[in-house]
């Protein structure tokens, strides 16, 4: 689902296979992760399969888009000459990028008004409450729950490329790192807060409370982004990349359990070993060399899309089907075949404003 633009040339890095294919499906793939996310599917079935599939195995998805978009972003742009303000090309990449991100924001926004509409008719809640949602949504985060990804990654790119024209990389990171940490009290190990105070200004608002800490735990992923993107080499023993990736996945196990044993059940958004476990999934498919074939480019494309007109699909199948799988299902299938269409439909003349999708 990253937002990337890979037709840009620069010096700084290239993947150890000279090519990022592998990048490219295992977005796809994790974009059907985040599906199972907001779909639960196999909590009717096994609760604890749905456990491990929706707080651990797919909470690396997010992260991993944050990462790429920003390694693909800042491995363009020279950070030494940021820092001396001579990267004019830079500043205009920035441009282009963002205004990007905002078309794609502003025309899914209109489109998932229908959703909001038909919710709060089904609710009964008025003209009133339904234009305030809406507006609240739109400059909170997004008037639809996935929305808050696009928001984030506008906000921690700009954030990162104007940090870097004053510091350097490395004390960002520590910041970021400072700030990640702030995050983790106010969301996963909230459960550890005694103050009422603090508790109390947790839960005084669930819409601005997890912008709170989405804010900080994208700019994370984005700094490390940056980072990697400085190397001009991602060339790593690929073995010894897999095995800190396993390592740092049964490190996710252990921390969702212990968090799960002290009493929280959903939402481990932001946890302790997401964050290496991000950077060495990232590391790890870097190194593969995968040859090209017709269908990457549709991977590459299509895994935005997917997250971004998942929630519809759930939203009308829910109201056909409630059970969790076959929502799951319907609204894979759904995604995937509309993400594909306007793929491949875009590549023709008349239907290229379709483009303006992804």
């Amino acid at each position: 689902m990253t937002v990337t633009d890979r037709n840009a040339t620069g010096p700084l890095a290239a993947s150890a296979s000279g090519n990022f294919n592998a990048i490219d499906v295992a977005r796809f793939v994790l974009a059907i992760l985040i599906i199972a996310i907001h779909a639960a599917p196999l909590l009717e079935i096994n609760p604890m399969a749905n456990f491990i599939v929706m707080e651990i195995f797919a909470r690396t998805a997010v992260p991993f888009f944050f990462i790429t978009a920003s390694y693909f972003f800042f491995r363009k742009i020279n950070i030494s000459q940021l820092r001396n303000r001579a990267d004019a090309a830079g500043a205009e990449r920035l441009k282009h990028y963002i205004a990007r991100l905002i078309k794609i924001y502003l025309i899914w926004s209109l489109i998932y008004i229908i959703p909001v509409v038909l919710e709060c008719v089904e609710i009964h809640c008025g003209f009133a409450w339904t234009a305030f949602r809406l507006i609240r949504g739109f400059f909170l985060g997004g008037i639809y729950l996935h929305f808050w990804y696009l928001v984030v990654l506008m906000f921690s790119i700009v954030a990162v490329h104007a940090a870097l024209r004053h510091m350097k990389l490395w004390f960002l990171l520590v910041s970021a790192a400072a700030l990640y940490v702030v995050a983790l009290f106010l969301s996963s190990y909230s459960i550890f807060i005694r103050n009422d105070f603090w508790a109390d200004m947790i839960v005084w608002n669930g819409y601005a409370n997890e912008m709170l800490y989405r804010l900080p735990f994208g700019l994370m992923f984005v700094v490390l982004g940056a980072v990697l993107s400085q190397r001009r080499t991602l060339n790593f023993h690929g073995t010894a990349v897999g095995l800190l990736f396993l390592v740092s996945l049964g490190a996710m196990f252990f921390e969702a359990f212990f968090l799960r044993a002290a009493g929280r059940e959903v939402k481990f958004d932001i946890t302790i070993a997401l964050v290496p476990a991000s950077v060495f999934l990232f590391l790890l498919l870097a190194n593969i060399n995968m040859k090209d074939r017709p269908l990457i480019p549709y991977f590459r494309n299509a895994s935005l899309l997917i997250y971004l007109v998942h929630p519809f699909f759930i939203y009308i199948y829910s109201r056909i089907d409630p059970a969790n799988l076959h929502v799951f299902l319907a609204a894979t299938i759904g995604s995937v075949l509309f993400s594909v269409s306007v793929v491949a439909l875009q590549r023709t003349k008349r239907l290229r404003f379709l483009s303006w999708l992804c």
